[in-house]
């Protein structure tokens, strides 16, 4: 294997969905847009491919004002979209084995969504790991002190101060921020030890 990727996901939402960890009656977290950008090892900060895709819900077919607030998705997008199960059969197609990390475990709310839907995953959940923990801790290292909570993906970028456009919680800006944040941090010289997968990836 020579690629790995770095892939996003948004999810529906609601008020107080994350301090209840969406446990409230009727307050189900289904994926609604999942992306990915493929980088080569050899060269890491080559794009080769991008997969971009929204998805859409079954127990949340009409999506909440907030979902739609916080990550741009429109009711249109989803009612367009493909459903969960050919979605990620096409993602696995994508993907094809290799090395996918995101910036947390993403890979938890596909999971959670195949199973509210009664869905086989059809991932390779072994390919998947979380390079949170060393990025965020690079990023203490070259920036100092920052509320990690107030600079999720799609807002790296701007503790770097790297010039980039795009809407925060949209998956696919979200994974260049991420690839743009980790390029830049590279180039300073912070090493980023990222989890072992069946590829691992070191720059």
């Amino acid at each position: 294997m020579t690629n790995f990727i770095i892939c996003d996901t948004e999810y529906t939402t609601g008020i107080n969905a994350r301090k209840t960890n969406w446990g409230l009656a009727g307050a189900h977290r289904e994926i609604i847009q999942i992306s990915a950008v493929t980088f080569n090892f050899n060269t890491p900060w080559q794009e080769a491919q991008t997969f971009d895709a929204f998805i859409k819900p079954i127990l949340n077919p009409i999506l909440s004002e907030r979902t739609t607030n916080v990550t741009g998705i429109t009711q249109q997008d989803v009612d367009n979209a493909e459903n969960t199960e050919d979605v990620l059969w096409n993602f696995q197609q994508f993907s094809k084995n290799q090395p996918v990390y995101s910036n947390g475990n993403d890979i938890n709310p596909i999971a959670e969504t195949c199973g509210l839907q009664s869905i086989k995953n059809p991932l390779t959940v072994a390919n998947w790991a979380s390079l949170r923990e060393p990025l965020y801790t690079a990023l203490h290292q070259a920036v100092g002190d920052f509320d990690d909570e107030e600079y999720p993906s799609g807002e790296l970028y701007k503790l770097l101060s790297i010039n980039m456009n795009g809407r925060a919680h949209n998956a696919l800006h979200d994974c260049h921020s991420i690839a743009a944040t980790l390029q830049e941090l590279a180039r300073r010289g912070h090493k980023i030890n990222l989890p072992t997968v069946p590829q691992r990836a070191t720059w």
